[in-house]
């Protein structure tokens, strides 16, 4: 106990010995990383609002029925349809892909969408160039149909 004692003692006499403006600063700096640790644990826990399947390709109508059906099959309840995309937990991609192969329900033109997906992801990718990457998928695939 006289350890710590002694600790905040220091560091309270550090503290009053700082000008104002230091220590003001400093206490908002401590705001700011207990906020960013805090955020981070969350996010992390929660598993962040998760990905979306195949890096966010855009599915046929049709498509979409056969993968809901694949995952109702499979027990997988965890997924969100966003429009003509599917949001699936972070992590747990292998096991919604592994769904639509037993199910034998992929996307028709599913080797060139996971090929071009692959060939062009990064791990330090931004999330604004991956939509730009997802629209342009979206394109090509339009074109075929």
């Amino acid at each position: 106990m006289d350890f710590l004692a002694k600790t905040y003692r220091q560091a309270a006499d550090l503290f009053l010995s700082m000008p104002p403006a230091s220590r003001i600063i400093s206490v908002l700096l401590v705001i700011v990383i207990v906020v960013s640790v805090g955020y981070l644990v969350t996010y992390t826990y929660q598993g962040g609002s998760g990905s979306y399947l195949f890096g966010g390709h855009e599915f046929s109508e049709r498509d979409l029925q056969y993968m809901e059906a694949a995952f109702a099959k499979a027990g997988l309840k965890r997924w969100k349809r966003v429009g003509n995309r599917l949001r699936i937990p972070r992590g747990q991609e292998h096991a919604y892909v592994a769904a639509l192969a037993d199910g034998n329900a992929l996307p028709r033109d599913f080797n060139s969408i996971f090929d071009e997906m692959m060939a062009k992801s990064n791990p330090f990718e931004s999330p604004k160039s991956r939509d730009m990457r997802a629209r342009l998928l979206k394109q090509k695939y339009l074109s075929l149909v």
